[in-house]
């Protein structure tokens, strides 16, 4: 469980978020959460703040008990893995190395990587059908090719929580729902959890098993996401009608 409790936060003197409150819990049945809403209303920067990427002003941020802050640094990619949509890496590592650094964790200071983090590199890689292109470097695949690399490297980390900030934004239709399938199918034999930021209504709906909505820096809206998405729900959050297609999802009217 993940709890905010009385969180401020702002860019400069404009604040985003003050005394937010919420919590984040889940279940076997409920392993992924969707935070969705217009540009701007503090999704991705809510999603730094529980990564640990940016400090807040007031408040506290609790995962599964413990204060943030007082997560040890080397235990913390154990805890929390993000995937951040506009990350780049301007060395040219190849795509292998750069799933095995998410085994840095694992392994003392000086020790070297053992057979087990080479192991669970490659079965990342084949898992995001990625496998071709290990000795490929990074500064030469596309966009959503990378975003698939940074996917094994997660989930060759291992971490508790995986966050993910328009996690698919460069894929195809293809391996967008598949890289979906593959980390929920992650979730669960790993006893894991995903909060995913995503602006796809469809997407979210389809996918999450829990919802969040927000709306210039509040929690409009939460709970299951069959119960809470909706027609109303959605105009009350983007401003645009939107008409529901029974079992399918939604379309923009």
């Amino acid at each position: 469980m993940i709890k905010i409790d009385k969180l401020s936060f702002g860019y400069g003197k404009k604040m985003l978020f003050q005394d937010l409150s919420c919590q984040m819990s889940f279940d076997s049945k409920n392993r992924l959460l969707a935070i969705v809403g217009p540009n701007g209303c503090g999704k991705s920067t809510l999603l730094k703040m529980i990564a640990g990427h940016l400090k807040w002003q007031s408040g506290h941020i609790w995962i599964d008990g413990r204060l943030s802050e007082s997560i040890p640094s080397k235990e913390r990619p154990k805890v929390l893995g993000m995937i951040q949509q506009n990350l780049k890496f301007d060395f040219p590592f190849s795509c292998f190395d750069t799933v095995l650094m998410g085994r840095y964790a694992h392994k003392s200071e000086f020790e070297d990587y053992r057979p087990l983090d080479i192991e669970v590199s490659l079965k990342a890689l084949r898992e995001v059908e990625m496998e071709e292109f290990a000795d490929k470097k990074v500064t030469e695949v596309s966009g959503g090719e990378f975003q698939r690399i940074l996917i094994a490297r997660t989930m060759a980390q291992g971490p508790k929580i995986v966050l993910l900030d328009e996690a698919f934004s460069a894929m195809d239709i293809k391996h967008k729902k598949k890289s979906i399938e593959m980390l929920k199918r992650y979730a669960e034999t790993n006893d894991a959890y995903i909060i995913m930021v995503v602006h796809d209504i469809n997407i979210a709906y389809k996918y999450a098993d829990l919802v969040m909505m927000m709306r210039k820096g509040r929690i409009v809206h939460q709970g299951h996401t069959k119960e809470t998405i909706n027609e109303e729900t959605i105009y009350s959050i983007f401003d645009v009608h939107m008409k529901k297609m029974e079992g399918e999802g939604f379309l923009l009217i």
